[in-house]
């Protein structure tokens, strides 16, 4: 294994390896040309073996065809030891660096977006205690690492500086953090014992304000400059609030069929290509929606993912997936020229 060089996946992972949107779902969609519908697929896949897959079918036919290109994967083998349980996935598109809170490790590893291993750093290194809910940078070079009840700040490369002051929030003892958000000198806190958000001034460690209408309680945000979005997987919906707070809407719904919901684990909002995109472990996708939360397009599937547990996206519009394979995989979305 060469630094910068990743070897890329066979096709026992990915067939095929440049994956466009006319392989997609219908409304009855099928599976090997056999007729099979999701429903099917889905039962035969969890009733057999759960390492046996039938093959995937892709996303419902849209207005735009979008190539989905597989690209590479990290592992961080040359670390010492490969990934295993990452709870979750920053990007720093400023200095081009990706952050994976490795749990079963107890450590963050550091690579550059194209997947060479930099450098990590322990949990104890970092101050960390317990499991880790989230993690956040600034562009003045520090980290904010999350655990339920506490929020870690570090330099850049994990070195511990203090806990965060989180006792002018009201009720903060009865806080569950399950997400955080940075944006400039605001800290954007998902809080699932008070059902709401909590926004702080970072600098000044201050309590800001809190929102608590048009959401659910599993607080999950993601954020670009027109609003903020809250995944709760318990109500299989995505909620959509301006930046004041005011609520704009949700979407989302139970269903096998393309942009349906069954057990969401993740969501990222696509700032530069203004996408939502949900992660979803029992359907094996990745499902895109536009900023208003209409379905766009998904893919994934067996040949594709296992077990797909968090997600992140740079600015380059590549997508980064982990799952169940312990690797990191990279895709690169391409929108193409509307049909006509």
């Amino acid at each position: 294994f060469k630094s910068g060089n990743i070897t890329a996946m066979s096709s026992k992972y990915i067939r095929p390896k440049v994956l466009k949107s006319k392989y997609v779902h219908k409304l009855a969609p099928k599976c090997f040309n056999w007729g099979w519908t999701t429903t099917s697929c889905i039962i035969i896949t969890l009733s057999v073996l759960s390492f046996l897959y039938p093959a995937f079918c892709f996303s419902q036919e849209v207005k735009q065809n979008f190539t989905i290109k597989y690209l590479f994967s990290i592992d961080a083998i040359v670390s010492g030891t490969p990934l295993d349980r990452v709870s979750d996935i920053f990007i720093d598109n400023k200095h081009n660096e990706l952050y994976a809170m490795d749990d079963a490790n107890k450590r963050v590893v550091i690579t550059d977006l194209n997947g060479t291993f930099l450098y990590q750093f322990t949990y104890a290194d970092a101050g960390v205690k317990s499991m880790t809910v989230g993690i956040a940078a600034t562009e003045d070079g520090l980290l904010y690492i999350a655990e339920q009840k506490r929020i870690v700040i570090t330099t850049y490369r994990g070195i511990y500086k203090k806990d965060m002051d989180l006792s002018s929030i009201p009720d903060a003892d009865t806080m569950t953090i399950l997400s955080i958000a940075i944006e400039g000198d605001m800290i954007y806190i998902g809080d699932s014992g008070n059902g709401r958000i909590v926004i702080m001034d970072r600098k000044k460690e201050a309590f800001t304000t809190q929102f608590k209408e048009g959401m659910g309680r599993n607080i999950h945000i993601g954020m670009d400059d027109t609003g903020i979005y809250i995944r709760d997987p318990a109500v299989f919906s995505v909620f959509r609030l301006d930046k004041s707070g005011k609520p704009l809407g949700r979407f989302g719904t139970v269903s096998s069929l393309a942009g349906g919901f069954s057990m969401t684990t993740d969501m990222v909002v696509d700032r530069k290509n203004g996408r939502v995109i949900v992660l979803d472990i029992n359907r094996l996708a990745a499902i895109f929606f536009d900023r208003e939360g209409n379905f766009l397009f998904e893919f994934g599937g067996p040949d594709v993912f296992l077990s797909p547990r968090t997600i992140a996206v740079d600015d380059k519009g590549r997508v980064y997936i982990y799952d169940a394979s312990k690797k990191v995989r990279v895709f690169q979305i391409v929108a193409e020229a509307p049909v006509v």
